[in-house]
Protein backbone atom coordinates (compact mmCIF):
# COMPACT_ATOMS: atom_id res chain seq x y z
CA UNK A 1 0.00 0.00 0.00
CA UNK A 2 3.20 2.10 0.70
CA UNK A 3 4.59 1.46 -2.36
CA UNK A 4 1.18 2.10 -4.20
CA UNK A 5 0.94 5.45 -2.52
CA UNK A 6 4.39 6.25 -3.20
CA UNK A 7 3.83 5.87 -7.07
CA UNK A 8 0.51 7.63 -7.04
CA UNK A 9 2.37 10.75 -5.76
CA UNK A 10 4.92 10.99 -8.00
CA UNK A 11 2.65 10.39 -11.03
CA UNK A 12 0.63 13.51 -9.26
CA UNK A 13 3.90 15.45 -8.92
CA UNK A 14 5.03 14.51 -12.54
CA UNK A 15 1.38 15.37 -13.58
CA UNK A 16 1.73 18.72 -12.37
CA UNK A 17 5.36 19.56 -13.42
CA UNK A 18 4.09 18.49 -17.01
CA UNK A 19 1.41 20.92 -16.60
CA UNK A 20 3.69 23.21 -15.19
CA UNK A 21 6.20 23.64 -17.90
CA UNK A 22 3.23 23.38 -20.51
CA UNK A 23 1.92 26.92 -19.01
CA UNK A 24 5.33 27.68 -18.96
CA UNK A 25 6.15 27.38 -22.45
CA UNK A 26 2.68 29.31 -23.80
CA UNK A 27 3.40 32.11 -21.59
CA UNK A 28 6.88 32.63 -23.34
CA UNK A 29 5.53 31.68 -26.68
CA UNK A 30 2.74 34.39 -26.05
CA UNK A 31 5.00 36.57 -24.95
CA UNK A 32 7.42 36.71 -27.64
CA UNK A 33 5.33 38.08 -31.06
CA UNK A 34 6.65 37.91 -34.29
CA UNK A 35 6.46 40.91 -36.45
CA UNK A 36 7.36 40.30 -40.28
CA UNK A 37 8.86 43.01 -41.72
CA UNK A 38 9.18 43.51 -45.72
CA UNK A 39 11.10 46.02 -47.77
CA UNK A 40 10.24 46.59 -51.57
CA UNK A 41 11.71 49.42 -53.81
CA UNK A 42 14.13 51.63 -51.70
CA UNK A 43 17.43 52.24 -52.00
CA UNK A 44 19.75 49.47 -49.97
CA UNK A 45 20.99 52.53 -47.93
CA UNK A 46 17.62 52.92 -46.36
CA UNK A 47 16.48 49.82 -46.05
CA UNK A 48 20.16 49.29 -43.87
CA UNK A 49 19.20 52.38 -41.49
CA UNK A 50 15.80 50.95 -41.13
CA UNK A 51 16.98 47.28 -40.36
CA UNK A 52 19.47 48.85 -37.73
CA UNK A 53 16.82 50.75 -36.35
CA UNK A 54 14.49 48.09 -36.29
CA UNK A 55 17.51 45.67 -34.70
CA UNK A 56 18.29 48.17 -31.87
CA UNK A 57 14.80 48.51 -30.94
CA UNK A 58 13.85 44.72 -30.95
CA UNK A 59 16.94 44.61 -27.98
CA UNK A 60 15.08 47.19 -25.92
CA UNK A 61 11.97 45.11 -26.60
CA UNK A 62 12.08 41.45 -25.93
CA UNK A 63 8.47 40.41 -26.25
CA UNK A 64 8.78 41.54 -30.03
CA UNK A 65 10.99 39.32 -32.52
CA UNK A 66 11.35 41.39 -35.90
CA UNK A 67 11.80 38.62 -38.98
CA UNK A 68 13.05 40.30 -42.52
CA UNK A 69 10.82 38.65 -45.24
CA UNK A 70 13.23 38.31 -48.66
CA UNK A 71 11.16 38.99 -51.68
CA UNK A 72 12.08 37.00 -54.57
CA UNK A 73 12.82 39.26 -57.68
CA UNK A 74 11.11 36.80 -60.01
CA UNK A 75 8.09 36.33 -58.76
CA UNK A 76 5.18 38.60 -58.89
CA UNK A 77 5.63 41.12 -56.21
CA UNK A 78 2.43 41.71 -54.36
CA UNK A 79 1.78 38.29 -53.21
CA UNK A 80 5.02 38.41 -51.49
CA UNK A 81 4.39 41.17 -49.34
CA UNK A 82 1.08 40.30 -48.28
CA UNK A 83 2.59 37.87 -46.23
CA UNK A 84 4.23 40.79 -44.62
CA UNK A 85 2.85 42.83 -41.24
CA UNK A 86 4.47 45.66 -42.07
CA UNK A 87 5.96 46.98 -45.66
CA UNK A 88 8.59 50.19 -46.37
CA UNK A 89 8.11 51.37 -49.61
CA UNK A 90 7.73 54.47 -51.60
CA UNK A 91 4.24 56.02 -51.81
CA UNK A 92 2.28 55.45 -55.58
CA UNK A 93 0.97 53.48 -57.53
CA UNK A 94 2.36 50.22 -56.47
CA UNK A 95 1.91 51.52 -52.86
CA UNK A 96 -1.90 51.71 -53.53
CA UNK A 97 -2.23 48.43 -54.82
CA UNK A 98 -1.11 46.88 -51.81
CA UNK A 99 -3.06 49.17 -50.08
CA UNK A 100 -6.01 47.92 -52.08
CA UNK A 101 -5.04 44.36 -51.36
CA UNK A 102 -6.28 44.61 -47.90
CA UNK A 103 -10.09 42.91 -47.22
CA UNK A 104 -12.15 46.05 -47.11
CA UNK A 105 -13.27 44.76 -43.53
CA UNK A 106 -10.12 45.25 -42.21
CA UNK A 107 -8.63 48.23 -43.01
CA UNK A 108 -9.95 50.19 -40.34
CA UNK A 109 -8.12 47.37 -37.66
CA UNK A 110 -5.34 47.68 -40.11
CA UNK A 111 -4.31 51.13 -40.65
CA UNK A 112 -1.95 53.38 -38.41
CA UNK A 113 -4.38 55.86 -36.23
CA UNK A 114 -3.85 59.61 -36.97
CA UNK A 115 -2.23 60.69 -34.10
CA UNK A 116 0.90 59.09 -35.21
CA UNK A 117 1.26 62.05 -37.77
CA UNK A 118 0.34 65.02 -35.63
CA UNK A 119 3.94 65.95 -35.27
CA UNK A 120 4.13 67.48 -38.46
CA UNK A 121 3.27 70.07 -40.58
CA UNK A 122 -0.65 70.02 -41.65
CA UNK A 123 0.68 69.40 -45.17
CA UNK A 124 2.69 66.83 -44.65
CA UNK A 125 -0.09 65.62 -42.48
CA UNK A 126 -2.99 66.43 -45.23
CA UNK A 127 -0.85 64.54 -47.67
CA UNK A 128 -0.73 61.58 -45.14
CA UNK A 129 -4.52 61.75 -44.30
CA UNK A 130 -5.58 61.83 -48.42
CA UNK A 131 -3.40 58.69 -49.36
CA UNK A 132 -5.36 55.80 -50.58
CA UNK A 133 -8.17 55.06 -48.31
CA UNK A 134 -7.02 57.04 -45.58
CA UNK A 135 -9.71 58.79 -43.87
CA UNK A 136 -11.94 59.02 -40.46
CA UNK A 137 -9.05 59.34 -38.53
CA UNK A 138 -7.09 56.82 -40.44
CA UNK A 139 -4.32 56.74 -41.85
CA UNK A 140 -3.38 54.05 -44.51
CA UNK A 141 0.64 55.08 -45.76
CA UNK A 142 2.63 56.49 -42.79
CA UNK A 143 5.50 58.68 -44.33
CA UNK A 144 9.07 58.38 -42.83
CA UNK A 145 10.92 60.99 -44.90
CA UNK A 146 10.68 63.06 -47.91
CA UNK A 147 12.99 62.51 -51.18
CA UNK A 148 12.07 66.16 -52.42
CA UNK A 149 13.54 66.81 -56.53
CA UNK A 150 15.81 70.54 -56.79
CA UNK A 151 17.51 72.54 -59.53
CA UNK A 152 20.87 73.09 -58.54
CA UNK A 153 23.06 75.59 -59.88
CA UNK A 154 26.98 75.96 -60.26
CA UNK A 155 28.10 78.74 -57.96
CA UNK A 156 31.49 78.76 -59.91
CA UNK A 157 29.29 79.09 -62.96
CA UNK A 158 27.12 81.89 -61.47
CA UNK A 159 30.04 84.04 -60.76
CA UNK A 160 31.56 83.47 -63.94
CA UNK A 161 28.58 84.55 -65.80
CA UNK A 162 27.66 87.07 -63.61
CA UNK A 163 24.42 85.76 -62.95
CA UNK A 164 22.88 87.37 -59.72
CA UNK A 165 19.54 86.51 -60.03
CA UNK A 166 17.28 83.58 -61.38
CA UNK A 167 13.39 83.86 -61.18
CA UNK A 168 12.59 82.22 -64.37
CA UNK A 169 13.04 79.14 -67.08
CA UNK A 170 14.24 81.57 -69.60
CA UNK A 171 17.19 82.84 -66.81
CA UNK A 172 17.96 79.12 -66.08
CA UNK A 173 18.57 78.69 -70.04
CA UNK A 174 20.45 81.99 -70.30
CA UNK A 175 22.45 80.83 -67.58
CA UNK A 176 23.26 77.73 -68.94
CA UNK A 177 24.18 78.82 -72.36
CA UNK A 178 26.62 81.22 -71.22
CA UNK A 179 28.07 78.90 -68.82
CA UNK A 180 31.76 77.70 -69.96
CA UNK A 181 33.46 74.09 -69.45
CA UNK A 182 30.09 71.82 -68.55
CA UNK A 183 29.15 68.45 -70.10
CA UNK A 184 25.40 69.38 -70.99
CA UNK A 185 24.17 73.10 -69.68
CA UNK A 186 21.22 71.37 -67.74
CA UNK A 187 21.93 67.79 -66.69
CA UNK A 188 20.25 64.75 -65.15
CA UNK A 189 20.54 60.81 -64.71
CA UNK A 190 18.31 60.29 -67.69
CA UNK A 191 19.71 57.04 -68.09
CA UNK A 192 17.93 55.99 -64.69
CA UNK A 193 13.97 55.89 -65.35
CA UNK A 194 12.81 57.51 -62.08
CA UNK A 195 14.93 60.33 -62.44
CA UNK A 196 14.06 61.52 -65.90
CA UNK A 197 10.61 60.90 -65.15
CA UNK A 198 11.35 63.10 -62.11
CA UNK A 199 12.75 66.17 -64.29
CA UNK A 200 9.45 65.82 -66.53
CA UNK A 201 7.01 65.61 -63.37
CA UNK A 202 9.27 68.33 -61.61
CA UNK A 203 8.74 70.53 -65.29
CA UNK A 204 5.18 69.88 -65.23
CA UNK A 205 4.18 70.74 -61.98
CA UNK A 206 6.25 74.14 -62.55
CA UNK A 207 4.38 75.22 -65.76
CA UNK A 208 0.82 74.21 -65.35
CA UNK A 209 0.70 73.29 -61.12
CA UNK A 210 -0.13 70.69 -59.38
CA UNK A 211 -3.59 69.97 -60.74
CA UNK A 212 -2.65 69.63 -63.80
CA UNK A 213 0.06 67.35 -62.76
CA UNK A 214 -2.34 64.82 -60.58
CA UNK A 215 -4.55 64.87 -63.50
CA UNK A 216 -1.81 64.05 -65.89
CA UNK A 217 -0.99 60.94 -63.66
CA UNK A 218 -4.64 59.30 -63.84
CA UNK A 219 -4.41 59.83 -67.44
CA UNK A 220 -0.83 57.71 -67.56
CA UNK A 221 -1.89 55.34 -64.89
CA UNK A 222 -5.21 54.38 -67.28
CA UNK A 223 -3.64 53.28 -70.50
CA UNK A 224 -4.07 50.19 -71.88
CA UNK A 225 -1.95 50.73 -74.63
CA UNK A 226 1.77 51.22 -75.74
CA UNK A 227 4.44 53.61 -73.84
CA UNK A 228 4.90 54.89 -77.74
CA UNK A 229 1.43 55.46 -78.42
CA UNK A 230 -0.28 56.47 -74.69
CA UNK A 231 3.23 59.54 -75.82
CA UNK A 232 1.59 60.48 -78.72
CA UNK A 233 -2.11 61.12 -77.45
CA UNK A 234 -0.42 62.94 -74.23
CA UNK A 235 1.42 65.16 -76.48
CA UNK A 236 -1.94 65.53 -78.44
CA UNK A 237 -4.38 66.04 -75.65
CA UNK A 238 -2.83 67.08 -72.75
CA UNK A 239 -1.26 70.69 -72.70
CA UNK A 240 0.99 70.09 -69.12
CA UNK A 241 2.80 67.34 -71.01
CA UNK A 242 2.71 68.79 -74.17
CA UNK A 243 4.59 71.93 -72.89
CA UNK A 244 7.44 69.57 -70.53
CA UNK A 245 8.02 67.65 -73.50
CA UNK A 246 8.88 70.43 -76.19
CA UNK A 247 10.51 72.45 -73.30
CA UNK A 248 13.52 69.52 -72.95
CA UNK A 249 13.53 68.90 -76.63
CA UNK A 250 14.23 73.02 -76.97
CA UNK A 251 16.93 72.50 -74.93
CA UNK A 252 18.34 70.51 -76.98
CA UNK A 253 18.18 72.35 -80.14
CA UNK A 254 19.74 75.46 -78.19
CA UNK A 255 22.81 73.05 -77.27
CA UNK A 256 21.99 72.93 -73.48
CA UNK A 257 20.68 69.95 -73.29
CA UNK A 258 23.14 66.77 -74.62
CA UNK A 259 21.22 63.67 -75.68
CA UNK A 260 23.68 61.61 -74.21
CA UNK A 261 23.09 62.81 -71.05
CA UNK A 262 19.78 60.53 -71.47
CA UNK A 263 22.08 57.01 -71.49
CA UNK A 264 23.78 58.62 -67.58
CA UNK A 265 23.20 56.71 -64.45
CA UNK A 266 23.15 57.93 -61.64
CA UNK A 267 27.06 56.99 -61.29
CA UNK A 268 28.16 58.60 -64.34
CA UNK A 269 26.39 62.01 -63.50
CA UNK A 270 28.58 61.90 -60.05
CA UNK A 271 31.44 61.70 -62.34
CA UNK A 272 29.91 64.01 -64.80
CA UNK A 273 29.73 66.59 -62.02
CA UNK A 274 32.87 66.05 -60.54
CA UNK A 275 34.79 66.53 -63.26
CA UNK A 276 32.88 69.70 -65.26
CA UNK A 277 31.12 71.27 -62.46
CA UNK A 278 27.80 71.79 -64.72
CA UNK A 279 26.71 75.11 -64.81
CA UNK A 280 22.24 73.52 -64.25
CA UNK A 281 21.79 69.69 -62.48
CA UNK A 282 18.08 67.95 -61.31
CA UNK A 283 18.24 65.82 -59.29
CA UNK A 284 16.46 64.52 -55.85
CA UNK A 285 18.17 65.40 -52.54
CA UNK A 286 18.94 61.39 -52.37
CA UNK A 287 21.12 61.58 -55.88
CA UNK A 288 22.74 64.75 -54.18
CA UNK A 289 23.98 63.07 -51.12
CA UNK A 290 26.08 60.50 -53.87
CA UNK A 291 28.13 63.50 -55.14
CA UNK A 292 31.74 64.05 -53.33
CA UNK A 293 32.12 66.59 -50.95
CA UNK A 294 34.52 68.79 -53.63
CA UNK A 295 31.09 68.55 -55.95
CA UNK A 296 28.40 69.17 -53.41
CA UNK A 297 30.29 72.84 -51.98
CA UNK A 298 30.09 74.32 -55.61
CA UNK A 299 26.21 73.63 -56.00
CA UNK A 300 23.80 75.40 -54.35
CA UNK A 301 20.02 75.17 -54.21
CA UNK A 302 17.77 78.06 -56.25
CA UNK A 303 15.79 78.48 -52.82
CA UNK A 304 19.40 78.95 -50.84
CA UNK A 305 20.43 81.35 -53.90
CA UNK A 306 17.65 83.14 -54.11
CA UNK A 307 17.64 83.83 -49.97
CA UNK A 308 15.19 81.30 -49.50
CA UNK A 309 12.44 84.15 -52.21
CA UNK A 310 12.03 81.32 -55.02
CA UNK A 311 10.99 77.85 -54.71
CA UNK A 312 12.52 74.44 -56.09
CA UNK A 313 11.60 75.18 -59.69
CA UNK A 314 11.02 78.86 -61.62
CA UNK A 315 7.39 79.26 -62.63
CA UNK A 316 4.20 82.00 -63.03
CA UNK A 317 2.39 80.36 -60.83
CA UNK A 318 1.05 80.98 -57.18
CA UNK A 319 2.93 79.45 -53.92
CA UNK A 320 -0.96 78.55 -53.10
CA UNK A 321 -0.91 76.24 -56.39
CA UNK A 322 2.82 74.62 -56.14
CA UNK A 323 4.02 71.65 -54.27
CA UNK A 324 6.98 69.94 -53.55
CA UNK A 325 8.13 67.23 -56.00
CA UNK A 326 8.41 64.17 -54.07
CA UNK A 327 9.58 60.60 -53.38
CA UNK A 328 8.46 59.57 -50.18
CA UNK A 329 9.48 56.76 -47.93
CA UNK A 330 6.63 55.29 -45.77
CA UNK A 331 5.40 52.45 -43.82
CA UNK A 332 2.24 49.64 -44.53
CA UNK A 333 0.62 48.01 -41.99
CA UNK A 334 -1.12 44.54 -43.36
CA UNK A 335 -1.73 43.22 -40.24
CA UNK A 336 -4.54 43.18 -37.59
CA UNK A 337 -2.39 42.48 -34.88
CA UNK A 338 -1.94 45.17 -33.25
CA UNK A 339 1.72 45.08 -31.36
CA UNK A 340 2.54 45.00 -35.28
CA UNK A 341 1.82 48.97 -35.76
CA UNK A 342 2.89 49.27 -32.02
CA UNK A 343 5.94 47.74 -32.71
CA UNK A 344 6.94 50.10 -35.65
CA UNK A 345 5.48 53.50 -34.21
CA UNK A 346 8.77 54.45 -32.42
CA UNK A 347 9.77 55.07 -36.25
CA UNK A 348 7.26 58.31 -35.79
CA UNK A 349 9.39 59.47 -32.19
CA UNK A 350 11.71 62.09 -32.67
CA UNK A 351 15.35 60.02 -32.11
CA UNK A 352 14.35 57.77 -34.68
CA UNK A 353 13.13 60.14 -37.02
CA UNK A 354 17.04 62.34 -36.44
CA UNK A 355 18.34 59.61 -36.74
CA UNK A 356 16.16 58.22 -40.05
CA UNK A 357 16.89 61.92 -41.43
CA UNK A 358 21.07 61.82 -40.21
CA UNK A 359 21.41 58.44 -41.92
CA UNK A 360 19.48 58.77 -45.65
CA UNK A 361 19.62 63.09 -45.32
CA UNK A 362 16.56 63.25 -46.48
CA UNK A 363 13.67 65.63 -44.56
CA UNK A 364 11.66 63.95 -41.75
CA UNK A 365 8.00 63.92 -41.59
CA UNK A 366 8.32 65.51 -38.08
CA UNK A 367 8.25 69.40 -37.73
CA UNK A 368 10.84 69.63 -34.72
CA UNK A 369 13.41 67.23 -35.29
CA UNK A 370 17.03 67.77 -36.20
CA UNK A 371 17.70 67.86 -39.85
CA UNK A 372 21.36 66.79 -41.52
CA UNK A 373 21.66 70.21 -43.32
CA UNK A 374 20.05 73.50 -44.82
CA UNK A 375 18.62 71.32 -47.56
CA UNK A 376 16.60 68.63 -46.04
CA UNK A 377 15.49 71.87 -43.60
CA UNK A 378 14.64 73.41 -46.54
CA UNK A 379 12.84 70.14 -48.09
CA UNK A 380 10.58 70.13 -44.68
CA UNK A 381 10.22 74.03 -45.19
CA UNK A 382 8.58 74.32 -48.55
CA UNK A 383 6.71 71.59 -47.86
CA UNK A 384 4.46 72.89 -44.92
CA UNK A 385 4.95 76.26 -47.04
CA UNK A 386 2.89 74.95 -50.39
CA UNK A 387 -0.42 72.34 -50.45
CA UNK A 388 0.82 69.03 -50.13
CA UNK A 389 3.71 67.37 -51.68
CA UNK A 390 3.01 65.34 -55.08
CA UNK A 391 4.75 61.48 -55.62
CA UNK A 392 6.99 61.74 -58.78
CA UNK A 393 5.11 60.31 -62.30
CA UNK A 394 8.30 57.01 -61.85
CA UNK A 395 6.13 56.13 -58.93
CA UNK A 396 2.62 58.05 -59.18
CA UNK A 397 1.81 56.82 -62.64
CA UNK A 398 2.97 53.27 -62.66
CA UNK A 399 2.65 49.41 -60.94
CA UNK A 400 5.73 47.96 -62.33
CA UNK A 401 9.19 48.03 -63.03
CA UNK A 402 8.47 47.11 -66.90
CA UNK A 403 5.68 49.65 -67.54
CA UNK A 404 8.00 52.76 -66.31
CA UNK A 405 11.13 51.69 -68.09
CA UNK A 406 8.96 51.16 -71.25
CA UNK A 407 7.73 54.48 -70.70
CA UNK A 408 11.46 56.18 -70.08
CA UNK A 409 12.65 54.65 -73.30
CA UNK A 410 9.59 56.45 -75.25
CA UNK A 411 10.45 59.72 -73.97
CA UNK A 412 14.36 59.38 -74.87
CA UNK A 413 13.89 57.92 -78.19
CA UNK A 414 11.28 60.83 -78.81
CA UNK A 415 13.25 63.38 -77.69
CA UNK A 416 16.48 62.10 -79.91
CA UNK A 417 14.67 61.60 -82.88
CA UNK A 418 12.26 64.87 -83.10
CA UNK A 419 13.56 67.95 -84.83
Amino acid sequence: MKLNKKITAIGAAAFILIGIGITVSMLCLSSSKTVKIAFHGISSDQEMILKDLIAGHSKENDKVEFKFLELNGNTETLPQLKKADIVFTHMGLEADRLVDSIPEGKRKSVYFDSSVISGTSISAAEFAMTTKGSGEKKVSQVPLVFDGYELLLSTQALKETKTSSISSWTDVENFALKAKSVFSGIAFAGGDADSLLGVLSSLIESFDGKEKYCNLIEKIGSHEGTAETLIAALLEEDDAFHDAMHRLLSWKKKGILKTSILDKNKDELSLILDRYKNAAVIMPLSETRRLSQDTVKYLTTLPIFSNENNFYFPSMRPLNTRAVMSSVLAMICLSEKSYARDSVNFLLGVDAQERLAFGTGLAPMLANSKIPDIQSDDLRFWIAATSAPVISMGQAAFDSEQKKEDFANAVREWIRNTN
